[in-house]
């Protein structure tokens, strides 16, 4: 009987701990919730603080992608522009952001800059979107996560939602000094230009004489199926491509004409995008050239303008290159003859 009335003591010991730990666990909910009604609108400013920090910090990581998109797209005429164009706006978003943290002139200052850039952004998006039919990435997160103009227009919209609300619902804020945001705006600035420095694009003539210096093409080496290939030995054909570029596409083209008629010489794609749209892209194009894909950074300091860049090596040492989206074999007769093959 001890025994039996012993054993029932112990389950109802732990059938009391398991509730207590059970209400427990029902109390810290419910004090969470209680605290996130109570700062909902407090909650609500920092989610569009973080949306406008992440923006800024994944384009930083994808600068050259970003800068080539603004080119591509007719918004300005030079990636040099484009270079300090995207670091301002970068800046400008990471100042809002932060300011969203900070309550700094939340209604006087940080919503309304904020709505205005989602206005004005949402009508160029939805231009790409229904008027030009882009399905392309927009950049707006840069390369961290891939939006087309349409789902970016939706994403827009639903933050024109959240920052009219909290414009409505921050009447009570203090508007506080205009010091934070003048020290937030020269903060960001200082940041994105002195962290992430514009570098100068040397853009010389396709016509121009041979160039004379050390080669930089000695890190491709590893090819797509297992392929290698030294660049600084012999002569070879180099272009650099987007895979998404559609001048790009005619370039390989013209080179796939030529090299049925064994009028170029080796020819290497160094390609811009993800290793499994390549297929994709040599499909288009009816290329079998060996490519392969490098890292954004890599990629933007071999080309000019925007892609695609086509160098003629010899020993490593780039002779010439040209610009253009076709190719005429007889650009090759000053420095190979179809006999070197």
């Amino acid at each position: 009987m001890d025994l039996k009335f012993g054993g029932r003591d112990r389950e109802r010991g732990i059938h009391v701990g398991l509730n207590s730990h059970a209400l427990d666990k029902q109390v810290k909910m419910k004090a969470l919730i209680h605290w996130f009604i109570a700062r909902r609108v407090t909650c609500v400013a920092w989610l569009l603080g973080v949306v406008f920090v992440i923006s800024a910090v994944s384009k930083l990581f994808s600068l050259g992608a970003v800068e080539l998109y603004v080119v591509q797209q007719n918004l300005l005429p030079s990636r040099a522009l484009a270079a300090y164009a995207m670091r301002f706006l970068i800046a400008v978003e990471l100042c809002l952001g932060l300011a969203c943290f900070l309550r700094a002139k939340i209604r006087q200052f940080t919503l309304p800059a904020i709505f205005g850039m989602l206005v004005f952004f949402s009508l160029f998006l939805a231009y790409q979107a229904f008027i030009k039919k882009d399905t392309e990435s927009c950049h707006c997160f840069g390369e961290l996560i891939r939006m087309s103009p349409l789902e970016s227009l939706f994403k827009n919209l639903v933050l024109i939602g959240i920052v009219l609300y909290l414009f409505f619902a921050t009447k009570e804020w203090a508007s506080g000094r205009w010091l934070v945001p003048s020290v937030l705006t020269v903060f960001s600035l200082g940041v994105i230009f002195i962290g992430f420095p514009v570098r100068q694009i040397s853009v010389q003539p396709s016509s121009g004489k041979p160039l004379s210096e050390k080669s930089r093409f000695a890190e491709f080496r590893a090819f797509n199926g297992d392929q290698t290939a030294d660049l600084t030995k012999g002569t070879c054909l180099v272009a650099f491509v987007s895979l998404d570029c559609d001048h790009c596409k005619a370039l390989v083209t013209s080179l796939v004409d030529a090299d049925g008629q064994n009028a170029v010489p080796p020819t290497y794609l160094i390609c811009l995008g993800e290793t499994n749209d390549v297929p994709a892209f040599l499909n288009d194009t009816g290329a079998g050239f060996p490519t392969l894909c490098v890292k954004p950074e890599s990629f933007f300091s071999f080309i000019g303008e925007r892609p695609p860049r086509l160098y003629l090596l010899q020993q490593g040492q780039i002779k010439t290159f040209w610009d253009d989206e076709s190719f005429d074999p007889k650009h090759l007769q000053t420095w190979w003859k179809n006999s070197e093959r």
